[in-house]
């Protein structure tokens, strides 16, 4: 498997619910027309826990200075796939993507590669053993 992520970071509330609203109006729909999994993930901000509500029930005056940030995870059968991807399905994506990033001045970093895969029972014998 190979992973493709998309991290975009963003300076309100209000223009992080408006990035998440556009992936979630097709954009991750078409990418994942090419990839085997799409996933969106929410990055809490550092002073919240894990019990936290996500930012969409949020109130945007309470987050004013804060930094958010939204990662699209993508996972593809092969770097092959992701490959053929980037050929085919990317340019017009990214095209639309950037206008969207442009508009909500936010940033983007990219990252990709190979999914180690492992049997989580091993994990569970290494740690038997260091028992």
């Amino acid at each position: 498997m190979f992973y493709y992520c998309v991290t975009t970071t963003l300076n309100s509330l209000e223009n992080r619910l408006s990035y998440l609203n556009w992936l979630k109006s097709g954009h991750i729909q078409a990418v994942a027309r090419w990839a085997k999994r799409a996933e969106i993930i929410e990055i809490l901000p550092e002073n919240s826990d894990a019990s936290s509500q996500t930012a969409s029930s949020q109130t945007v005056s309470s987050q004013t200075h804060q930094i958010f940030q939204v990662k699209s995870l993508y996972l593809f059968d092969s770097k092959e796939a992701f490959d053929r991807y980037l050929k085919e399905g990317a340019p017009s994506l990214r095209a639309e993507g950037l206008k969207i990033i442009e508009s909500l001045d936010a940033k983007i970093t990219r990252e990709s590669g190979v999914l180690v895969e492992f049997d989580a029972n091993d994990l569970e014998k290494i740690s038997k053993a260091s028992h």
